[in-house]
């Protein structure tokens, strides 16, 4: 799988530098139209003005019908050519420029060919010379045919001037105008361009003497070059050698690219691992956040029960507090009913018992005298009834589970204070 996603993947390579190379041909090949045509543009633009003049002019003379219809005047399409084609010496001078250009390219594509070492590239550059010579055969075939087309307007011309016995159309005589008008232009074209020719040769003369200067410079430069050329030759051992060791510095470079493709291929392998773990991570997670929300809302429902127990168990902490705080105020009542009973019966009981003990002496003194019973004075008997609990007391509870009831609140009332 590997190799073919490498071979996939260069054959993509190799399909996009091609592309770009075309492209980039195609794009010189237009700038370098676009270049002729720029050089080219006084010419085309003098067409097209005597076109825009003498297009209107034509179609007021159709349109007017004064004009008999028996004259043997040319027709449209001739007088349209004899138009385009009326400068015949400009179409000369265009098509020596551009023969000039095509061996401009061709020298400068020849220069470039030794440069370039591609096949593709040549080949490419090659199309593109066919393509730039066959538009440079059209613009000459049109200029051809244009100096035709005005050989023969000039042949119609002078046929209707002898059958019109002289006598002039109107057509004919704008037709002369718009003519010297264009001679006029002609003529300014042939000044400028012997102005041009004589600065040229002035030039020419200049470099010359230039020339003439520096051929005796080179008859001196001889002799440094000899020396120059011996140097030049431990250059090129030099260059050998360094040639020799570039070519290993392109090999080791072959190895690192192969290698870079192959770490590649194996990091884009981790990269679909990745984006295959990311994937189930992904779904884990979803999975994750849907038991989280189901996890909230149980959460959430547990919250809402606790929250009532809390409220719960807050009133019955309030219900424990009142039931305790009744508990406290009977539980002082009845220690207070047990102080009152215990100090009656403490009083009583040793008032009892001092009486007893000074009878008892009396006895003593008395030779054991039976004794006088009262019944005020106590008995054994009847010390249960003297210690004994009032009903209020004994029919609520006893003491001890009083004391029970007591610390048992107490506790409660310290849990609901942790709490």
């Amino acid at each position: 799988m590997d190799e073919r996603s490498d071979g996939r993947t260069n054959e993509r390579m190799d399909e996009r530098a091609d592309e770009r190379t075309n492209e980039r041909a195609s794009e010189q090949a237009d700038e370098r139209v676009d270049e002729r045509i720029n050089k080219n543009e006084d010419s085309i633009v003098y067409l097209v003005q005597v076109i825009e003049i003498v297009g209107p002019i034509w179609r007021k003379y159709e349109a007017d019908e004064s004009y008999p219809s028996n004259l043997n005047l040319p027709s449209l399409p001739k007088i349209m050519a004899h138009l385009n084609g009326i400068k015949g010496q400009l179409s000369e001078r265009l098509h020596l420029r551009i023969e000039e250009l095509n061996e401009l390219e061709k020298n400068n594509w020849k220069t470039s060919e030794k440069v370039k070492s591609s096949t593709e590239a040549q080949q490419v550059e090659n199309t593109l010379q066919e393509r730039s010579q066959e538009k440079s055969k059209q613009l000459i075939l049109n200029l051809k045919q244009e100096n035709e087309h005005l050989k023969e307007m000039m042949d119609v011309l002078q046929t209707t001037m002898l059958d019109g016995g002289g006598i002039k159309d109107k057509r004919v005589v704008e037709l002369e105008k718009v003519n010297q008008a264009l001679q006029k232009q002609n003529d300014d074209l042939d000044q400028k361009i012997e102005s041009l020719t004589t600065e040229y040769r002035k030039n020419l003369d200049d470099k010359e003497i230039c020339i003439q200067d520096l051929v005796a410079k080179l008859a001196l430069s001889e002799q440094n070059s000899l020396e120059l050329i011996e140097s030049m030759k431990t250059k090129e051992l030099r260059a050998q050698n360094l040639q020799a060791t570039l070519e290993t510095t392109v090999n080791e470079r072959d190895e690192l690219n192969r290698k870079l493709t192959s770490e590649n291929s194996a990091k884009e392998a981790e990269v679909q691992n990745l984006s295959s773990q990311l994937s189930s991570a992904e779904q884990n997670i979803s999975s994750l956040i849907k038991t989280l929300k189901e996890q909230k809302t149980i959460a959430e429902k547990f919250k809402h029960d606790l929250q009532k127990a809390v409220m719960e168990r807050d009133g019955m902490a309030q219900q424990l507090v009142i039931e305790q705080t009744e508990k406290k105020q009977k539980l002082e009542s009845l220690k207070n009913e047990w102080n009152n009973v215990t100090r009656k019966n403490y009083s009583y009981l040793s008032s009892c018992i001092g009486k007893c003990f000074q009878e008892s002496l009396a006895a003593r003194d008395l030779g054991f005298l039976e004794r006088e019973t009262n019944n005020d004075t106590p008995t054994f008997n009847n010390y249960h009834e003297l210690f004994a609990v009032p009903e209020s007391v004994s029919s609520s509870m006893t003491s001890f589970d009083v004391l029970g009831d007591l610390e048992g609140s107490q506790g409660v009332e310290e849990n609901v204070q942790d709490d």
